[in-house]
Parts: C-alpha cells; sequence; structure tokens
C-alpha cells in the first residue's frame, strides 16, 4: 500500500520501490530507459517520485 507520509519530491530507487511498491528493478530499467523520470546525482539516480506516481495513475485510466 502507499505511503503518502514518507514520499519526497525526489528518492532512491530503493526509497521509490518501496514507496510505490514497484520493484527496483523495474524503476532502475525504466530510469535507463527513460520511461521513469529522474535526476542523476554523481552516480545515484534520483527519482521524481511525483511526476512518478502522475505517470502511473495516467496510465490507468486510459487503459479501462
Amino acid at each position: 500500500m502507499l505511503n503518502t507520509n514518507t514520499i519526497t519530491p525526489f528518492m532512491s530507487i530503493n526509497g521509490a520501490a518501496a514507496a510505490t511498491g514497484l520493484s527496483r528493478n523495474y524503476i532502475r530499467t525504466g530510469c535507463i530507459s527513460g520511461e521513469i523520470p529522474y535526476i542523476k546525482c554523481g552516480t545515484k539516480y534520483m527519482v521524481n517520485v511525483v511526476r512518478l506516481l502522475e505517470l502511473l495513475n495516467a496510465g490507468g485510466t486510459e487503459s479501462e
């Protein structure tokens, strides 16, 4: 279940996986392919969780 109290705008891949329930591998490959919005800090991917949730919500309503 999504815990909105622990979501910050940018989170590590592990944090984003814990907050959204998606797998770390799914998020990592999505960042590499450009499907998931992120910024890179050194070697670390920081996922834009707010935008990711918007994309997931938009995808759910379009397919219904």
